[in-house]
């Protein structure tokens, strides 16, 4: 969460206290108060997690006693439910990579590269310049650091893909030398500005009543790899998975 976020949901956490003192009581009090609100689940959790950090806090200066965390039980919240995007369809897919190839901007071939490994827009935004290895039988591969489930691995690449990467080192010419896409900022500065290039590039482009996302173009990816024959073990190492159960939820759609 931002600063910005701590800040609203511990004034409301204060305001619900009303000056009262805090104990066991009150957090229950509070926690049910919190399950009652017309919130998203992710948007309770979020609001538990802040306030708990918070009195974890206190309690490491000696404020409180650490007992009262016991109350606010992450459990007692309704589950948040695990969204996966739907992948594109067929046509949409291939409509979308007919336009990123076509297209002049500096930008699409990152959006094509996205779709052709399946990485997430994390990984591409810190993907180094030297990113791809050579196998014993000059086959290719992208190398993606360690990332979001902490998991190195190799991604297969095309001719194509190859040649992507090789444009993108050639045309992004920026002040940060230790990524391939060169872009200066932190990772949600540039997100943010491929987020807009990419709603540029896709226009008003829609599938299934939904916006065309970057983790659908991952989405599209692994479905592509099980509809072709791909096993859950090999999709799950390309994706970067720590568990199958991760991976199956993929092949949920195809069932």
């Amino acid at each position: 969460p931002t600063v910005a976020g701590y800040r609203l949901t511990l004034c409301y956490f204060y305001d619900h206290l009303k000056g009262a003192s805090l104990t066991k009581e009150r957090l229950r009090d509070y926690l049910a108060h919190l399950c009652g609100r017309n919130l998203a689940p992710y948007t309770k959790v979020q609001y538990l997690l802040s306030v708990k950090k918070y009195l974890q806090w206190e309690v490491e200066r000696g404020k409180l006693s650490g007992d009262l965390l016991s109350v606010l039980d992450r459990s007692k919240l309704p589950p948040v439910p695990e969204y996966l995007p739907r992948p594109l369809s067929s046509e949409n897919d291939l409509h979308l990579q007919k336009t990123l190839r076509e297209s002049e901007s500096p930008q699409a071939p990152l959006f094509l590269l996205l779709r052709q490994t399946g990485m997430r827009i994390s990984e591409l935004i810190n993907l180094p310049p030297d990113c791809v290895l050579t196998g014993s039988k000059n086959e290719h591969y992208l190398k993606v650091p360690l990332g979001k489930m902490n998991t190195e691995r190799l991604v297969p690449l095309s001719e194509e893909s190859l040649s992507l990467i090789e444009k993108i080192r050639k045309d992004h010419n920026g002040t940060r030398h230790d990524r391939l896409i060169a872009m200066p900022g932190r990772v949600p500065q540039v997100y943010n500005r491929l987020s807009h290039h990419f709603k540029h590039l896709t226009g008003n482009m829609t599938d299934q009543n939904k916006p065309v996302t970057f983790h659908r173009l991952r989405h599209t990816y692994a479905t592509s790899l099980l509809t072709g024959g791909v096993s859950l073990v090999s999709l799950m190492k390309l994706l970067g998975h720590r568990r199958i159960e991760m991976t199956l939820r993929y092949a949920k759609g195809l069932a």
